[in-house]
Parts: structure tokens; C-alpha cells; sequence
């Protein structure tokens, strides 16, 4: 195996977008599909994927092997293609049907596809800092990337990366308490647990979360506690949890995201 062969082994692609420069649409003038071509091109999506979305948005919902006799591909072809749409945040499943995340493209932009993209960024930031305490060296990180032809640029380039995501992004969790309730507002992924329930209860205060990421309810959460603790909860994405714990708090619920419940 040659060195350069074994440099791309050790690496393991997480998610790809693409970027690029949009050309101007002209709003009045312009049909439902093509505005709809138009952002998912500017996405990085192919027509054949976007022949896809418009197919799901006008059948409700369909298999990787009804597609693949639908457009002629075969059924490997067809996930790759309902995989990138997923990664954006367009297209969900349910067992072996997908189907659209959201009948408005803007809310599975808001909702998954930037919280995705923040979690690289907050990566980058993460590699930077380490970076910065000199705990990784030129041996052990390199980057593959146009436009770095000296590695020992590389730590000046993450640091003004970093600065520029600061401006952007906040990443974390932050805890507000009042005499009534402890309000959380969570900029990542979150794992609401029993724990956080007991603390509440303990306190006899409410809980109002924010949660800017994906939430998931840990099974040990009992409904009834639950319930007695939970004033709202507002998820810019999905929650995932045992389904008589999301039943008990249904009407607390604000989800800019899909639903799923075990």
C-alpha cells in the first residue's frame, strides 16, 4: 500500500457539504420547482436528488427500492442520494420509508442542517484549543486542505477560524434559576435525564428548556415526574424518547424537528 494510500485510510469522512456561489433567482418570475431546485442545488444537491425531494413531496412518502424503479437506479444509488437529503435535514424515515422532514424547507434548514454544521464547527474550535496548549503537534494532526501549503501556518489559520465562529456560535449549556423556575438554554445536542428531574424536584421549581440541537429523554425518566417538573420545552430539532414520557408532556412541547417516539 502506498504512503498516500495510507494517509486517506486514516481518516473517516463524518459529513461533506458543499458550497457554493449562488446565482440570482428572480422571486417573481420564478415557478415553486424551480425555487426549490435552486436551494437544494445551492445545497450541493445533484437533480437527481433533487428529482427526489420534489417525488417525496408530492407522493408523502416511499422506499429506497420504489425510488430506484422510479428513476431507474439502482436502490444503492437511491440511498446515497435520500442519505445526503437526510444530512441537510429534508428527508426523515420511518423504518424503510423516508419521507420529508418538513413540508417547509426553511424549518430543516433552521433546525437540523445549522445545529449539524455547528457541531464541526465546535469541533474545529476544539481542535484548536488543543492546538493552542500544544497538546497536538505537526505529527499527530495534519490537515488535508487547499490553500494550507505549510503546516506551520496551520495554528494561525484555526485561530482566526476560531475567533470568527465565536462571533457566531455560542456552545454550551446555560442555567438561569428563579424563585419559580431553572431555565436552560442548551446549544448542542442534549441527553435530558433523570437526574435533571430529581434536581427539580429537589428544588420544587419548574423547568423551562431551550435547546438548540437534538434531545434526547433517557428511559429512566418516569412520566409522572416528569410531568409535575416540565413548564416547556422548545427544540430547535429532534427529540427522541420512551413514548409514554413524551405523551405526558405533549402539550409542553414546541419541536421545530421530527418526533420520534420508543
Amino acid at each position: 500500500m502506498s504512503p498516500e494510500n495510507k494517509e486517506i485510510e486514516a481518516y473517516t469522512i463524518l459529513a461533506e457539504w458543499t458550497i457554493r456561489k449562488l446565482r440570482k433567482l428572480d422571486l417573481h418570475n420564478s415557478s415553486e420547482e424551480d425555487m426549490i431546485r435552486w436551494i437544494l442545488y445551492s445545497l450541493g444537491v445533484e437533480k437527481i436528488g433533487q428529482d427526489i425531494y420534489l417525488y417525496l413531496r408530492e407522493r408523502g412518502n416511499a422506499t429506497s427500492t420504489e425510488i430506484a424503479e422510479e428513476f431507474n437506479i439502482s436502490p444503492a444509488t437511491a440511498r446515497k442520494y435520500l442519505e445526503q437529503l437526510h444530512l441537510i435535514g429534508l428527508v426523515d424515515y420511518i423504518g424503510r420509508e423516508y419521507h420529508l422532514s418538513f413540508e417547509d424547507i426553511s424549518k430543516g434548514i433552521k433546525s437540523i442542517l445549522i445545529p449539524r454544521i455547528n457541531e464541526v464547527f465546535q469541533l474545529l474550535i476544539r481542535v484548536a484549543n488543543e492546538l493552542k496548549k500544544g497538546e497536538l503537534t505537526s505529527e499527530v494532526f495534519k490537515v488535508r486542505t487547499t490553500g494550507f501549503e505549510e503546516l506551520a501556518h496551520l495554528e494561525d489559520k484555526l485561530t482566526a477560524l476560531e475567533e470568527r465562529i465565536r462571533n457566531i456560535f455560542w456552545s454550551g449549556i446555560k442555567i438561569k434559576e428563579t424563585n419559580e423556575f431553572i431555565i436552560m438554554d442548551v446549544f448542542r445536542n442534549y441527553k435530558l435525564s433523570k437526574k435533571d428531574i430529581d434536581k427539580c424536584l429537589e428544588s420544587g421549581k419548574k423547568l423551562i428548556m431551550r435547546i438548540f440541537g437534538s434531545l434526547e429523554i433517557s428511559s429512566d425518566v418516569d412520566p409522572v415526574e416528569i410531568s409535575e417538573v416540565i413548564e416547556k420545552i422548545t427544540v430547535y430539532g429532534s427529540v427522541e424518547g420512551p413514548r409514554d414520557v413524551i405523551k405526558a408532556i405533549m402539550d409542553r412541547f414546541e419541536v421545530y424537528g421530527a418526533i420520534k417516539m420508543r
